[in-house]
């Protein structure tokens, strides 16, 4: 049985992971490779600064003494984060960044449409602010982002010439 796009777009949503390192694809794997070596590194080090300040010959009383240090000294071990369900990325992403929205005005008089954009953004005390980059000072604020998209929709019809109407209403 073929699915629908939507029950595809939905087995992505579930199925499909994300890089939740951070960073930008290139960034992380170029950071998730340093991240392994540091702690190698960093203990290799340390385990050669203990054999270089030994001075003198090395007897067994010595070689016992730099193997008691070169043990005490833990070996740290990095993990990356898991990746995330690519639905539950976006849901973050959207969160953080906001959402542009494509809206469709047509006027009943002469048949003209008119695409506007409306950006939704997440602000800092949690509530959404809505605006359409097209009209100059048209904005709102509300608790939902969908809330905001509402009544931004119904400032910018208030605000455009008679006749313009919610395209998506009338399909």
């Amino acid at each position: 049985m073929r699915k629908t796009p939507q029950e595809k777009k939905a087995l992505s949503y579930a199925k499909d992971r994300q890089n939740v390192y951070g960073e930008s694809d290139e960034g992380s794997r170029i950071a998730i490779r340093q991240n392994k070596t540091f702690p190698t590194r960093a203990y290799r080090k340390a385990i050669n600064d203990i054999l270089q300040n030994t001075v003198g010959k090395i007897d067994l009383e010595k070689a016992e003494l730099i193997d008691v240090k070169a043990k005490e000294i833990k070996r740290r071990k990095w993990k990356k984060y898991p990746d995330a369900p690519l639905g539950e990325f976006i849901k973050r992403q959207v969160d953080i960044t906001g959402i542009s929205h494509l809206w469709k005005v047509r006027n009943s008089k002469n048949d003209k449409k008119m695409d506007l954009t409306i950006e939704a953004e997440r602000e800092r005390d949690g509530r959404w602010s809505a605006e359409i980059t097209e009209l100059s000072n048209v904005s709102v604020s509300c608790e939902t982002r969908e809330e905001a998209i509402k009544k931004v929709k119904i400032v910018a019809l208030r605000i455009l010439p008679d006749g313009f109407k919610d395209d998506e209403e009338t399909n």
